[in-house]
């Protein structure tokens, strides 16, 4: 019979290193810009973001939210809020491309409202669950949060409100005009 000996190499106990997931964004309007233009504004404006990830596995759950924010002329924010809240668990698609484009509709008819100095602006924040976890109690393992990054913020395109100038008295139209004959009436008032 015969013997042989092979040398199966060395194995070495080292720690592996966890692989921390991550998430960029980058927000959009339809047209693909970070404007929300006059022409885009109605009670159902679409706003998009599209979602990259590293190490983002099959079942991890997703939680993006969008922020409706105002700021004043000094940058001072006077108004925040969640408007909206998607959730989405993780498929096949969005690991093999490590991105997902998520969708809205808003409506952007009120941002007029505000006072002509400020700022309305539309955010997109990300969260990222291991599956099973709760979503509202449990500590994301990747999150995207930063309310000041341009990437996750569409601006709305400031509009002047249409002044009305006050009713002139003056004929509008070029014929000579001759004296009236009705009498005029005037109002004394005494203080």
């Amino acid at each position: 019979s015969t013997m042989f000996n092979v040398n199966l190499g060395t194995l070495v106990d080292k720690p592996v290193t966890p692989v921390v997931p991550t998430i960029k964004t980058k927000a959009h309007t339809k047209d693909g810009d970070q404007t929300i233009q006059k022409v885009e504004v109605s009670k159902t404006t679409p706003l998009y973001d599209k979602i990259m990830t590293t190490n983002a596995i099959k079942g991890d759950q997703m939680v993006a939210t969008l922020h409706r924010v105002v700021t004043d002329k000094d940058g001072k924010v006077t108004e925040s809020k969640v408007i909206r809240t998607l959730n989405f668990t993780v498929d096949d698609e969005t690991v093999k491309a490590q991105e997902k484009q998520i969708e809205s509709t808003v409506d952007t008819t009120k941002d007029a409202d505000v006072p002509e100095t400020s700022t309305v602006t539309y955010i997109w924040t990300e969260d990222l669950f291991d599956e099973g976890k709760d979503t509202k109690k449990d500590e994301p393992k990747a999150k995207h949060d930063d309310l000041k990054d341009q990437d996750q913020t569409l601006t709305v395109e400031k509009v002047k409100k249409p002044v009305t100038p006050p009713s002139s008295t003056t004929p509008s139209s070029s014929k000579p005009t001759t004296p009236s004959t009705t009498p005029t009436l005037t109002l004394k008032v005494s203080l």
